[in-house]
Protein backbone atom coordinates (compact mmCIF):
# COMPACT_ATOMS: atom_id res chain seq x y z
CA UNK A 1 0.00 0.00 0.00
CA UNK A 2 1.32 3.18 -1.13
CA UNK A 3 0.59 6.48 0.33
CA UNK A 4 0.72 10.56 -1.10
CA UNK A 5 0.25 14.12 0.91
CA UNK A 6 2.14 16.33 3.11
CA UNK A 7 0.79 15.98 6.53
CA UNK A 8 1.44 17.01 10.12
CA UNK A 9 1.65 15.15 13.14
CA UNK A 10 0.52 16.61 16.26
CA UNK A 11 1.64 14.55 19.49
CA UNK A 12 0.64 15.10 23.12
CA UNK A 13 1.04 12.58 25.88
CA UNK A 14 -0.46 13.05 29.21
CA UNK A 15 2.00 12.89 32.19
CA UNK A 16 1.66 13.52 35.90
CA UNK A 17 3.11 15.67 38.36
CA UNK A 18 4.47 12.76 40.04
CA UNK A 19 6.78 11.92 37.01
CA UNK A 20 10.06 12.53 39.25
CA UNK A 21 11.95 10.02 37.23
CA UNK A 22 12.55 9.65 33.59
CA UNK A 23 9.43 8.41 31.73
CA UNK A 24 8.74 8.28 28.31
CA UNK A 25 5.32 10.26 27.64
CA UNK A 26 4.18 9.19 24.38
CA UNK A 27 6.31 5.78 23.81
CA UNK A 28 7.23 3.11 20.17
CA UNK A 29 5.71 5.83 18.35
CA UNK A 30 2.33 5.25 20.03
CA UNK A 31 1.05 3.61 16.16
CA UNK A 32 1.07 0.35 17.50
CA UNK A 33 -0.65 0.86 21.48
CA UNK A 34 -2.39 4.46 20.80
CA UNK A 35 -3.43 4.18 17.06
CA UNK A 36 -6.62 5.41 18.45
CA UNK A 37 -5.19 8.46 20.03
CA UNK A 38 -4.04 9.99 16.91
CA UNK A 39 -5.62 13.14 14.97
CA UNK A 40 -5.61 12.62 11.18
CA UNK A 41 -8.33 14.37 10.52
CA UNK A 42 -6.52 17.52 8.88
CA UNK A 43 -4.91 15.22 6.02
CA UNK A 44 -6.41 13.56 3.27
CA UNK A 45 -7.37 10.41 4.33
CA UNK A 46 -6.20 8.42 1.62
CA UNK A 47 -2.67 9.34 1.64
CA UNK A 48 -2.09 9.79 6.15
CA UNK A 49 -2.68 7.29 8.25
CA UNK A 50 -0.48 3.53 9.73
CA UNK A 51 1.13 0.91 7.94
CA UNK A 52 2.90 -2.15 8.26
CA UNK A 53 5.43 -1.26 4.74
CA UNK A 54 8.06 0.09 6.01
CA UNK A 55 8.15 0.48 9.95
CA UNK A 56 11.41 0.87 11.87
CA UNK A 57 10.06 -1.23 14.50
CA UNK A 58 6.99 -3.17 15.73
CA UNK A 59 4.40 -3.29 12.96
CA UNK A 60 3.25 0.22 12.17
CA UNK A 61 4.68 3.35 11.11
CA UNK A 62 3.14 6.72 10.12
CA UNK A 63 3.42 7.85 6.98
CA UNK A 64 2.68 10.27 3.93
CA UNK A 65 3.57 10.73 0.49
CA UNK A 66 2.99 11.01 -3.77
CA UNK A 67 2.90 8.06 -5.37
CA UNK A 68 4.68 9.50 -8.56
CA UNK A 69 5.85 12.20 -10.50
CA UNK A 70 4.11 15.01 -8.31
CA UNK A 71 4.87 18.39 -9.36
CA UNK A 72 4.21 20.25 -6.08
CA UNK A 73 4.75 18.77 -2.46
CA UNK A 74 1.87 17.60 -0.94
CA UNK A 75 1.22 17.78 2.83
CA UNK A 76 -0.55 16.26 5.85
CA UNK A 77 -0.62 16.02 9.63
CA UNK A 78 -2.00 13.78 12.49
CA UNK A 79 -2.21 14.97 16.15
CA UNK A 80 -2.36 13.57 19.76
CA UNK A 81 -2.85 16.06 23.22
CA UNK A 82 -0.94 14.99 26.20
CA UNK A 83 -0.94 16.96 29.47
CA UNK A 84 2.79 18.62 30.79
CA UNK A 85 3.65 20.76 33.35
CA UNK A 86 4.70 24.30 33.25
CA UNK A 87 8.56 24.61 33.13
CA UNK A 88 9.74 21.03 32.21
CA UNK A 89 11.55 20.09 30.23
CA UNK A 90 11.53 17.07 27.66
CA UNK A 91 13.22 14.80 25.23
CA UNK A 92 11.39 14.59 22.13
CA UNK A 93 12.55 11.36 19.95
CA UNK A 94 11.45 10.40 16.65
CA UNK A 95 12.91 8.33 13.62
CA UNK A 96 12.42 9.10 9.37
CA UNK A 97 12.96 8.02 6.59
CA UNK A 98 11.91 8.94 2.95
CA UNK A 99 11.58 6.43 0.57
CA UNK A 100 11.14 7.11 -3.23
CA UNK A 101 8.65 5.84 -5.42
CA UNK A 102 9.29 2.63 -7.64
CA UNK A 103 8.59 4.76 -10.88
CA UNK A 104 11.20 7.25 -9.97
CA UNK A 105 11.11 10.28 -7.38
CA UNK A 106 13.18 13.19 -6.13
CA UNK A 107 15.21 13.67 -3.13
CA UNK A 108 15.06 15.62 0.16
CA UNK A 109 15.10 18.73 -2.09
CA UNK A 110 11.09 18.92 -1.87
CA UNK A 111 11.00 16.90 1.19
CA UNK A 112 10.51 18.42 4.54
CA UNK A 113 9.57 17.95 8.16
CA UNK A 114 8.56 20.27 10.32
CA UNK A 115 8.35 19.74 14.22
CA UNK A 116 5.66 21.81 16.96
CA UNK A 117 6.10 21.96 20.40
CA UNK A 118 3.36 23.70 22.73
CA UNK A 119 -0.12 24.67 21.78
CA UNK A 120 -1.61 26.03 18.65
CA UNK A 121 -1.25 25.45 14.97
CA UNK A 122 1.54 24.49 13.78
CA UNK A 123 1.72 27.01 10.33
CA UNK A 124 4.02 26.86 7.15
CA UNK A 125 4.71 28.81 4.32
CA UNK A 126 5.65 25.76 2.37
CA UNK A 127 8.67 23.63 1.57
CA UNK A 128 11.86 25.52 2.93
CA UNK A 129 9.97 27.73 5.79
CA UNK A 130 9.47 27.30 9.15
CA UNK A 131 7.16 29.51 10.89
CA UNK A 132 4.41 30.05 14.00
CA UNK A 133 6.11 27.64 16.74
CA UNK A 134 8.20 25.62 14.85
CA UNK A 135 11.05 24.56 16.70
CA UNK A 136 12.07 21.72 14.77
CA UNK A 137 13.15 21.63 10.83
CA UNK A 138 14.68 18.89 8.40
CA UNK A 139 15.22 18.05 4.55
CA UNK A 140 15.54 14.38 4.82
CA UNK A 141 17.51 12.54 1.79
CA UNK A 142 16.04 8.99 1.47
CA UNK A 143 19.50 6.90 3.44
CA UNK A 144 17.31 5.06 5.41
CA UNK A 145 15.70 5.52 8.99
CA UNK A 146 17.36 8.11 11.26
CA UNK A 147 17.09 9.38 14.36
CA UNK A 148 16.11 12.93 15.24
CA UNK A 149 16.23 14.57 18.61
CA UNK A 150 15.30 18.11 20.09
CA UNK A 151 14.72 19.49 23.62
CA UNK A 152 11.41 21.28 24.49
CA UNK A 153 9.92 23.03 27.40
CA UNK A 154 6.28 22.90 28.44
CA UNK A 155 4.98 26.21 29.62
CA UNK A 156 1.40 25.40 30.14
CA UNK A 157 -0.55 21.98 31.43
CA UNK A 158 -1.17 21.11 28.30
CA UNK A 159 1.42 21.02 25.50
CA UNK A 160 1.43 19.88 21.34
CA UNK A 161 3.70 18.38 19.68
CA UNK A 162 3.14 18.70 15.78
CA UNK A 163 4.69 17.13 12.74
CA UNK A 164 4.14 19.01 9.38
CA UNK A 165 5.28 16.56 6.11
CA UNK A 166 6.14 17.56 2.76
CA UNK A 167 6.95 15.14 0.02
CA UNK A 168 7.25 15.28 -3.89
CA UNK A 169 7.61 12.16 -5.42
CA UNK A 170 8.42 10.48 -2.29
CA UNK A 171 6.93 8.65 1.16
CA UNK A 172 8.01 9.97 4.52
CA UNK A 173 7.81 7.80 7.31
CA UNK A 174 7.73 8.52 10.81
CA UNK A 175 8.26 5.82 13.60
CA UNK A 176 9.13 5.30 17.58
CA UNK A 177 8.29 8.98 18.63
CA UNK A 178 8.88 9.55 22.07
CA UNK A 179 8.39 12.21 24.84
CA UNK A 180 10.33 11.52 27.53
CA UNK A 181 10.55 14.22 31.18
CA UNK A 182 13.04 15.61 31.66
CA UNK A 183 14.06 18.29 34.50
CA UNK A 184 11.72 20.71 35.87
CA UNK A 185 12.91 24.37 35.48
CA UNK A 186 10.82 27.41 37.28
CA UNK A 187 11.50 30.68 37.14
CA UNK A 188 10.25 33.92 38.23
CA UNK A 189 6.93 35.02 36.26
CA UNK A 190 7.18 37.39 33.50
CA UNK A 191 5.66 40.77 33.85
CA UNK A 192 2.19 41.30 34.07
CA UNK A 193 -0.27 43.07 30.65
CA UNK A 194 -0.50 46.54 30.98
CA UNK A 195 -2.93 47.61 33.54
CA UNK A 196 -6.59 48.77 32.63
CA UNK A 197 -8.11 51.12 34.73
CA UNK A 198 -11.37 52.86 35.77
CA UNK A 199 -12.19 55.27 38.19
CA UNK A 200 -15.02 55.35 40.80
CA UNK A 201 -15.85 56.89 43.69
CA UNK A 202 -12.53 57.12 45.88
CA UNK A 203 -11.54 54.16 44.29
CA UNK A 204 -9.74 52.69 41.19
CA UNK A 205 -10.53 48.88 39.38
CA UNK A 206 -7.82 47.73 38.05
CA UNK A 207 -7.28 44.64 36.07
CA UNK A 208 -4.51 43.10 33.64
CA UNK A 209 -3.42 40.06 31.66
CA UNK A 210 -2.10 37.22 33.64
CA UNK A 211 1.57 36.86 33.57
CA UNK A 212 3.73 33.64 32.51
CA UNK A 213 4.25 31.59 35.62
CA UNK A 214 7.40 30.28 34.25
CA UNK A 215 7.47 26.63 35.68
CA UNK A 216 6.22 27.99 39.22
CA UNK A 217 2.09 28.74 39.73
CA UNK A 218 1.56 32.10 40.69
CA UNK A 219 0.67 32.77 44.28
CA UNK A 220 -0.68 36.42 44.06
CA UNK A 221 -0.39 40.19 41.62
CA UNK A 222 0.33 42.93 44.04
CA UNK A 223 -0.94 46.36 42.36
CA UNK A 224 1.00 49.60 43.63
CA UNK A 225 -0.32 53.20 42.70
CA UNK A 226 1.77 56.67 42.72
CA UNK A 227 1.16 58.38 44.50
CA UNK A 228 -0.68 55.53 46.83
CA UNK A 229 -2.84 52.98 47.09
CA UNK A 230 -2.39 49.45 46.70
CA UNK A 231 -4.37 46.25 46.55
CA UNK A 232 -3.08 42.38 46.20
CA UNK A 233 -4.81 39.61 44.34
CA UNK A 234 -3.92 35.94 46.17
CA UNK A 235 -4.93 32.86 44.83
CA UNK A 236 -8.71 31.54 46.42
CA UNK A 237 -9.44 27.88 46.54
CA UNK A 238 -10.65 26.10 44.86
CA UNK A 239 -9.43 28.26 42.07
CA UNK A 240 -4.92 27.50 41.02
CA UNK A 241 -4.84 30.94 40.20
CA UNK A 242 -5.31 34.48 41.52
CA UNK A 243 -8.09 36.75 39.94
CA UNK A 244 -5.99 38.80 37.45
CA UNK A 245 -7.82 42.54 38.88
CA UNK A 246 -9.18 43.75 42.39
CA UNK A 247 -10.01 47.44 43.73
CA UNK A 248 -7.58 49.89 45.05
CA UNK A 249 -9.88 52.09 47.46
CA UNK A 250 -9.07 54.62 50.23
CA UNK A 251 -7.93 56.92 47.20
CA UNK A 252 -8.61 60.80 47.16
CA UNK A 253 -10.91 61.95 45.23
CA UNK A 254 -9.76 64.53 41.87
CA UNK A 255 -6.09 63.07 42.36
CA UNK A 256 -4.28 61.65 39.46
CA UNK A 257 -2.95 58.30 39.91
CA UNK A 258 -1.19 55.58 37.60
CA UNK A 259 -0.67 52.25 38.59
CA UNK A 260 1.84 48.85 38.13
CA UNK A 261 1.53 45.10 38.57
CA UNK A 262 3.69 42.78 39.53
CA UNK A 263 3.46 38.87 39.94
CA UNK A 264 4.68 36.42 42.28
CA UNK A 265 5.35 32.84 42.41
CA UNK A 266 7.42 30.75 44.17
CA UNK A 267 10.93 31.95 42.38
CA UNK A 268 10.21 35.52 43.26
CA UNK A 269 8.37 38.83 41.73
CA UNK A 270 7.86 39.19 38.04
CA UNK A 271 9.09 42.70 36.85
CA UNK A 272 7.09 45.36 37.19
CA UNK A 273 4.03 45.62 34.29
CA UNK A 274 4.45 49.18 32.37
CA UNK A 275 2.31 51.83 33.92
CA UNK A 276 -1.24 52.72 33.37
CA UNK A 277 -2.79 55.50 32.19
CA UNK A 278 -3.69 58.27 34.52
CA UNK A 279 -7.19 57.87 36.13
CA UNK A 280 -8.73 60.18 38.81
CA UNK A 281 -11.15 59.25 41.00
CA UNK A 282 -14.31 61.39 41.36
CA UNK A 283 -17.15 61.24 43.61
CA UNK A 284 -20.44 60.79 41.51
CA UNK A 285 -22.07 64.19 40.20
CA UNK A 286 -24.74 65.23 41.92
CA UNK A 287 -27.17 67.95 41.06
CA UNK A 288 -31.01 67.85 42.60
CA UNK A 289 -33.47 70.07 43.20
CA UNK A 290 -33.20 71.28 46.56
CA UNK A 291 -35.63 69.66 49.16
CA UNK A 292 -37.43 73.31 49.94
CA UNK A 293 -37.46 76.00 47.72
CA UNK A 294 -38.50 79.40 49.54
CA UNK A 295 -41.57 81.20 48.61
CA UNK A 296 -40.62 84.56 46.94
CA UNK A 297 -42.74 88.21 47.66
CA UNK A 298 -42.80 90.60 45.12
CA UNK A 299 -40.54 93.57 45.88
CA UNK A 300 -38.61 91.81 48.48
CA UNK A 301 -35.46 90.02 48.59
CA UNK A 302 -34.65 86.82 47.61
CA UNK A 303 -32.08 83.80 47.26
CA UNK A 304 -32.11 80.39 45.93
CA UNK A 305 -29.01 78.18 45.90
CA UNK A 306 -28.76 75.54 43.72
CA UNK A 307 -25.42 73.20 43.98
CA UNK A 308 -23.95 69.87 42.31
CA UNK A 309 -21.29 68.31 43.91
CA UNK A 310 -19.21 65.63 43.58
CA UNK A 311 -17.12 65.22 39.47
CA UNK A 312 -14.42 67.54 39.36
CA UNK A 313 -15.97 70.23 41.60
CA UNK A 314 -15.59 72.96 39.09
CA UNK A 315 -19.33 73.79 38.20
CA UNK A 316 -20.92 75.90 35.82
CA UNK A 317 -25.18 76.31 35.61
CA UNK A 318 -27.11 77.58 32.86
CA UNK A 319 -30.83 77.85 32.33
CA UNK A 320 -31.98 75.93 29.81
CA UNK A 321 -35.57 76.35 29.22
CA UNK A 322 -38.85 78.86 30.55
CA UNK A 323 -37.49 81.85 32.18
CA UNK A 324 -37.33 83.77 35.80
CA UNK A 325 -39.42 86.12 37.14
CA UNK A 326 -37.91 89.84 36.08
CA UNK A 327 -36.22 90.99 39.04
CA UNK A 328 -34.69 87.71 39.36
CA UNK A 329 -30.96 85.99 37.58
CA UNK A 330 -28.67 83.24 37.99
CA UNK A 331 -25.13 83.63 38.54
CA UNK A 332 -23.82 80.87 36.58
CA UNK A 333 -20.49 79.93 38.09
CA UNK A 334 -22.37 80.05 41.51
CA UNK A 335 -26.18 78.59 41.05
CA UNK A 336 -27.49 81.55 43.57
CA UNK A 337 -31.17 82.90 42.42
CA UNK A 338 -31.25 86.03 43.89
CA UNK A 339 -33.07 89.09 43.71
CA UNK A 340 -36.37 90.97 44.35
CA UNK A 341 -39.21 89.39 41.89
CA UNK A 342 -41.08 92.49 40.41
CA UNK A 343 -44.24 90.03 38.94
CA UNK A 344 -46.35 87.21 40.46
CA UNK A 345 -47.02 83.99 39.38
CA UNK A 346 -45.38 80.16 39.15
CA UNK A 347 -42.33 80.41 37.18
CA UNK A 348 -41.00 76.62 35.82
CA UNK A 349 -37.32 76.82 35.05
CA UNK A 350 -35.03 73.89 34.01
CA UNK A 351 -31.53 74.39 35.04
CA UNK A 352 -28.52 72.41 33.98
CA UNK A 353 -25.68 71.75 35.80
CA UNK A 354 -22.24 70.70 34.54
CA UNK A 355 -18.26 70.23 35.34
CA UNK A 356 -14.60 70.22 34.36
CA UNK A 357 -14.90 66.07 33.85
CA UNK A 358 -18.05 66.27 31.32
CA UNK A 359 -20.68 65.73 33.73
CA UNK A 360 -23.62 66.89 33.53
CA UNK A 361 -27.49 66.71 34.65
CA UNK A 362 -30.80 69.27 34.34
CA UNK A 363 -33.60 69.54 36.75
CA UNK A 364 -36.83 71.76 36.84
CA UNK A 365 -38.12 73.76 39.00
CA UNK A 366 -40.87 76.05 39.90
CA UNK A 367 -40.45 79.35 41.82
CA UNK A 368 -43.72 80.82 43.00
CA UNK A 369 -44.02 84.52 43.42
CA UNK A 370 -46.65 85.82 45.81
CA UNK A 371 -48.65 89.18 45.06
CA UNK A 372 -47.82 92.05 48.22
CA UNK A 373 -50.76 93.21 50.15
CA UNK A 374 -51.48 96.18 49.07
CA UNK A 375 -51.19 98.86 51.93
CA UNK A 376 -50.80 102.61 52.37
CA UNK A 377 -47.12 102.97 54.71
CA UNK A 378 -47.59 104.81 57.65
CA UNK A 379 -45.49 107.72 56.88
CA UNK A 380 -48.53 108.52 54.57
CA UNK A 381 -51.64 108.22 56.49
CA UNK A 382 -50.94 111.43 58.06
CA UNK A 383 -51.93 114.27 55.73
CA UNK A 384 -49.86 117.99 55.85
CA UNK A 385 -52.05 120.81 57.12
CA UNK A 386 -53.05 123.56 54.58
CA UNK A 387 -52.97 127.21 54.83
CA UNK A 388 -55.77 129.30 53.08
CA UNK A 389 -55.29 130.95 50.05
CA UNK A 390 -52.00 128.63 50.04
CA UNK A 391 -51.39 126.08 47.18
CA UNK A 392 -51.50 122.99 48.91
CA UNK A 393 -50.02 119.88 47.41
CA UNK A 394 -49.93 116.14 49.45
CA UNK A 395 -49.66 112.28 47.84
CA UNK A 396 -51.22 109.07 48.98
CA UNK A 397 -48.64 106.42 48.68
CA UNK A 398 -49.29 103.14 47.79
CA UNK A 399 -47.04 99.37 47.83
CA UNK A 400 -48.45 95.93 47.16
CA UNK A 401 -51.41 94.95 45.19
CA UNK A 402 -51.09 95.20 41.63
CA UNK A 403 -50.70 98.40 39.74
CA UNK A 404 -51.67 100.66 38.33
CA UNK A 405 -54.21 101.70 41.68
CA UNK A 406 -57.49 103.49 41.22
CA UNK A 407 -58.49 106.24 44.13
CA UNK A 408 -61.95 107.03 45.01
CA UNK A 409 -63.14 109.75 47.76
CA UNK A 410 -65.59 109.28 50.72
CA UNK A 411 -66.73 111.82 52.39
CA UNK A 412 -65.31 116.19 51.45
CA UNK A 413 -61.65 117.32 51.11
CA UNK A 414 -61.52 121.28 52.78
CA UNK A 415 -62.91 123.28 50.01
CA UNK A 416 -60.93 123.82 47.56
CA UNK A 417 -59.03 120.91 47.56
CA UNK A 418 -59.26 117.95 44.81
CA UNK A 419 -58.04 114.04 44.97
CA UNK A 420 -56.45 112.50 41.73
CA UNK A 421 -58.16 109.41 41.10
CA UNK A 422 -55.35 107.97 39.06
CA UNK A 423 -52.37 108.94 40.76
CA UNK A 424 -53.50 109.57 44.45
CA UNK A 425 -52.58 112.87 44.89
CA UNK A 426 -54.69 115.62 46.81
CA UNK A 427 -53.93 119.48 45.59
CA UNK A 428 -55.73 122.92 44.83
CA UNK A 429 -55.96 125.94 46.68
CA UNK A 430 -57.99 126.64 50.38
CA UNK A 431 -60.69 128.82 50.26
CA UNK A 432 -61.47 129.01 54.09
CA UNK A 433 -60.15 127.45 57.09
CA UNK A 434 -60.87 124.06 58.15
CA UNK A 435 -60.22 121.04 59.78
CA UNK A 436 -61.85 118.21 57.11
CA UNK A 437 -61.95 114.42 58.17
CA UNK A 438 -62.42 112.07 54.95
CA UNK A 439 -61.78 108.56 53.46
CA UNK A 440 -59.92 107.41 50.40
CA UNK A 441 -60.33 104.15 48.93
CA UNK A 442 -57.55 102.61 46.99
CA UNK A 443 -57.96 99.65 44.51
CA UNK A 444 -55.31 97.50 42.69
CA UNK A 445 -56.02 96.20 39.28
CA UNK A 446 -56.25 92.24 38.58
CA UNK A 447 -54.56 90.13 40.34
CA UNK A 448 -52.97 87.36 39.19
CA UNK A 449 -54.58 84.13 39.45
CA UNK A 450 -54.43 82.37 42.93
CA UNK A 451 -54.07 78.55 41.65
CA UNK A 452 -50.91 80.40 40.23
CA UNK A 453 -49.68 81.13 44.01
CA UNK A 454 -49.66 80.61 47.27
CA UNK A 455 -52.36 83.68 47.86
CA UNK A 456 -54.42 86.17 46.46
CA UNK A 457 -53.19 90.00 47.32
CA UNK A 458 -55.75 91.87 49.19
CA UNK A 459 -55.87 94.68 46.60
CA UNK A 460 -58.54 97.42 48.14
CA UNK A 461 -57.99 99.30 51.26
CA UNK A 462 -59.74 101.88 53.18
CA UNK A 463 -57.92 104.28 54.88
CA UNK A 464 -59.28 107.72 56.84
CA UNK A 465 -57.22 110.73 56.80
CA UNK A 466 -57.63 114.24 58.25
CA UNK A 467 -56.54 117.80 56.65
CA UNK A 468 -56.53 121.42 58.66
CA UNK A 469 -56.41 124.39 56.83
CA UNK A 470 -55.46 127.56 58.86
CA UNK A 471 -57.13 130.90 58.09
CA UNK A 472 -55.39 133.51 56.70
CA UNK A 473 -53.22 135.78 58.88
CA UNK A 474 -54.59 139.46 59.71
CA UNK A 475 -52.67 142.59 58.74
CA UNK A 476 -51.04 144.86 61.41
CA UNK A 477 -49.92 148.64 60.34
CA UNK A 478 -46.23 148.80 59.42
CA UNK A 479 -44.43 151.27 62.17
CA UNK A 480 -42.31 153.85 60.70
CA UNK A 481 -39.09 154.02 62.28
CA UNK A 482 -37.62 157.77 62.92
CA UNK A 483 -33.92 158.04 61.83
CA UNK A 484 -31.66 158.74 64.36
CA UNK A 485 -30.11 162.74 63.98
CA UNK A 486 -27.25 164.30 64.98
CA UNK A 487 -26.46 167.09 67.69
CA UNK A 488 -26.60 170.01 64.25
CA UNK A 489 -29.63 168.20 62.91
CA UNK A 490 -31.25 168.57 65.98
CA UNK A 491 -30.28 172.87 66.43
CA UNK A 492 -31.69 172.71 62.34
CA UNK A 493 -35.21 170.93 63.34
CA UNK A 494 -35.53 172.77 66.69
CA UNK A 495 -34.76 176.61 64.60
CA UNK A 496 -37.51 175.05 62.16
CA UNK A 497 -40.06 174.29 64.73
CA UNK A 498 -39.69 177.68 66.44
CA UNK A 499 -39.81 179.80 63.38
CA UNK A 500 -43.23 177.69 62.32
CA UNK A 501 -44.38 178.15 65.66
CA UNK A 502 -43.92 181.85 65.79
CA UNK A 503 -45.71 182.22 62.66
CA UNK A 504 -48.61 180.93 63.82
CA UNK A 505 -48.44 182.70 67.14
CA UNK A 506 -48.93 185.56 65.04
CA UNK A 507 -51.80 184.64 62.95
CA UNK A 508 -53.72 183.67 66.28
CA UNK A 509 -52.85 186.73 68.38
CA UNK A 510 -54.47 188.99 65.04
CA UNK A 511 -57.37 186.83 64.89
CA UNK A 512 -57.86 187.00 68.90
CA UNK A 513 -57.55 191.11 68.20
CA UNK A 514 -60.15 190.79 65.62
CA UNK A 515 -62.47 189.02 67.42
CA UNK A 516 -62.36 191.48 70.35
CA UNK A 517 -63.15 194.09 67.93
Amino acid sequence: MRRCLSFLIVVLGMLCLEQASAQDVVANGGFEQQTSAWDFSTAVPSWVGVDGTSPRSGTLAAYSGCPQNCMTAERAAFSQTVSTIPGATYTLKFWYQVENDAQGGSTGATNEIQVLFGGGPLTSGGAGTCSGNCVFQLKPDPVGYTLATVTVRATSTTSVLSFLLMSSNAFIDIDDVSLNLGAVQTEKPSAPGTPVVIAGDGQVVVSWAASADNGSPISKYTVSGTPGGTCVSETVLPATSPATSCTVTGLANGTAYHFNVVATNGVGDSPPSADSVQVTPLAPFVFEVPGVIPLAKMGETYHLQLAAAGGSGIYNYAIRSGSLPAGLSLETDTGLISGSPMVAGAFIITVWAGDTAAHERSVDLTILVDPRDLSIPVESQVLPPGQVGKAYSAHIAVTGGTAPYTFSLEGALPEGLILNPATGAITGTPAKAQTSTFSVTVSGSAAPSPASVTKAAANSLTQSFTITIAAEPAVSPTPVSVPALGIWSLISLSSLLAVVGGVRTRRCWTCDLRSFH
